[in-house]
Order: structure tokens, then C-alpha cells, then sequence
């Protein structure tokens, strides 16, 4: 009796449990590297959508010689106090400078899809509830004043390297402007 063994063709039982081992491992070190991928892309896409908001405020406001105004928004239709900036905001046309949608006034933009992973927070200075341009493009309060602060846009759940969060700054010119970090 003879056995063939040169023309046996096909993967042994040992080796394919070895490469079944070393393929598990090698996809257990890309996983957690992928996830952090993903989750700083959402964080960026989530301050660029933000930033464009601004700059189409802003240039409205000159372009119709007219309050404009950015606020946080979870219908889509009106603006809200509850809440933070990841639930969604609107652009819209404000002459009456109240920093809320009435009669007669054109919503311009909505953002309503939240980015899973990325909080952003009102932080430091007057953005805690809307972003309002004058005709001039600067930034100001629906009480005239000078409204500039800081927004925060935080992964979560955070991890120890806080490089890839980012925070959003309106200066008092009403220019917005991103920084790395900033997020506790």
C-alpha cells in the first residue's frame, strides 16, 4: 500500500487553527486603532459642519444686511435653551434680533443628525444657547453686545489623549476659529 503524499494538496488542521490564532490577533491590535480613526474623523466632521454654519451666518448677514442668527435647534423648526450643540442647530434670518424663529423669518439651514460619540457643550463665554451676526458680521447678543466664547466638541467616551477633541472659538469679530483640545 502506497500513500501519496506529494500530490496532497490543503491546509492541516494545526495550521489552520494557527492562522485562524495569528489572524485574531492582528485584528484584536487594528479594532481599538480603527474605533479612535472613526471617532476623531466624526469629531471633525461635526466641527467643519459647525464652522460652515457660522461662515453662512455671517455671510447672510452681510449679503442681506440683516441679523442672522445660529442657534441649537432639536426640531429643526424652532430654537432651544435645554440641551447642548449636538442635538442640532439652525440658521436663520433674524431681523428682530431675538435669537428665535417667528413669523416671517426664513430658515436657511438645519443640522438635526446628531454625530454619535462627539458631545459639544456651550463652554466658556456667550454661546451657550445661539450665534448671532449684525449686519457688519460681527457677533453680537441680542442685547447689542459683544458675544464671543468658546464650544466645546468632545469625544466620548474620552480617552486619556485629548489632542483629537477640538474647541471652537468665536472671536469678538465674530470670526470662528479651532483649536485641539480643550475638553476636560
Amino acid at each position: 500500500m502506497k500513500f501519496r503524499t506529494a500530490d496532497t494538496k490543503g491546509f492541516t488542521l494545526v495550521e489552520l487553527v494557527v492562522t485562524i490564532a495569528v489572524g485574531g490577533l492582528i485584528l484584536s491590535a487594528a479594532v481599538p486603532a480603527f474605533r479612535e480613526m472613526i471617532l476623531a474623523s466624526r469629531t471633525t466632521a461635526m466641527v467643519n459642519d459647525f464652522v460652515g454654519s457660522l461662515t453662512l451666518a455671517r455671510s447672510e448677514a452681510l449679503k442681506r444686511n440683516e441679523r442672522v442668527t445660529v442657534c441649537k435647534s432639536a426640531d429643526g423648526l424652532s430654537c432651544t435653551t435645554a440641551g447642548t450643540w449636538d442635538q442640532g442647530w439652525i440658521v436663520f434670518n433674524d431681523p428682530n434680533g431675538d435669537a428665535a424663529v417667528t413669523t416671517g423669518e426664513d430658515i436657511l439651514f438645519a443640522r438635526l443628525d446628531t454625530v454619535q460619540g462627539v458631545d459639544a457643550s456651550g463652554g466658556t463665554g456667550d454661546l451657550k444657547d445661539y450665534v448671532s451676526y449684525i449686519a457688519n458680521g460681527t457677533s453680537r447678543m441680542t442685547d447689542g453686545s459683544i458675544q464671543s466664547g468658546n464650544i466645546q466638541f468632545c469625544r466620548n467616551p474620552r480617552p486619556g489623549d485629548s489632542s483629537k477633541n477640538r474647541t471652537l472659538t468665536v472671536s469678538v469679530t465674530g470670526r470662528p476659529s479651532i483649536a485641539n483640545g480643550g475638553c476636560p
